[in-house]
């Protein structure tokens, strides 16, 4: 979305601080990390199996 692309690296920085914080520290809480950055899970089928694979295997 256009109004996304200025946001600061800085404030996307600190939020996935403070979420990364979060996950480690919260028990009881289910999680599955995905690095995406690399995939185009819209555009790319397969991308999307692959996710679709890894969040049904837990």
């Amino acid at each position: 979305r256009d109004y996304e692309q200025n946001i600061a690296p800085e404030y996307l920085d600190k939020i996935h601080q403070g979420y990364s914080s979060f996950i480690k520290t919260e028990e009881n809480l289910k999680t599955l990390i995905i690095d995406v950055s690399e995939k185009d899970f819209l555009n790319n089928p397969e991308d999307y199996k692959e996710i679709i694979t890894l969040i049904k295997r837990q």
